[in-house]
């Protein structure tokens, strides 16, 4: 049998060699897929932490950012409840407007009664200088008389 053995391997010696060829071929594709596989994962590790870092870092301006609108918004409402609401000053233009009607209608009439008395005067001066007139012809026409009668 052992010659048999050796007759088979002799015979078959070539597709041993190339056997052992491919099969070493293999082990080396296989080597360098395991050192490309080692190196992708260490690098996608490293984008993964790198991304972690980034995201951490965003998280928190973006918690900053929020946190500042948050006293924005606060400030805005405490200013809203200081501010008058739009019935409350609708209701105040309502009241001024109507004082200042008021106020507009008793000065329309103090300026009524104040051109009555202007007028009134105007009338009773006229009727006083047609009186002092009358008086002066009078007493011009009776000296004149006086003064060529004689």
């Amino acid at each position: 049998m052992a010659n048999s053995d050796t007759e088979f391997c002799s015979e078959h010696s070539g597709i041993c060699v190339k056997w052992e060829n491919v099969r070493q071929r293999i082990d080396d594709k296989f080597e360098s897929v395991n050192v490309r596989f080692d190196f992708l994962e260490k690098a996608n590790l490293l984008a993964k932490d790198n991304l972690d870092k980034e995201i951490s870092l965003a998280r928190t301006v973006v918690d900053g950012k929020m946190h500042t609108l948050n006293q924005v918004r606060e400030q805005l409402s405490e200013q809203g409840n200081t501010f008058a609401k739009a019935t409350e000053v609708k209701l105040m233009v309502t009241k001024l407007e109507d004082r200042i009607f008021s106020q507009e209608k008793a000065v329309q009439e103090k300026f009524t009664a104040l051109g009555n008395i202007s007028s009134e005067r105007r009338g009773s001066s006229r009727w006083s200088e047609h009186i002092v007139t009358v008086i002066l012809a009078s007493g011009m026409m009776l000296l004149i008389h006086y003064l060529f009668k004689l």
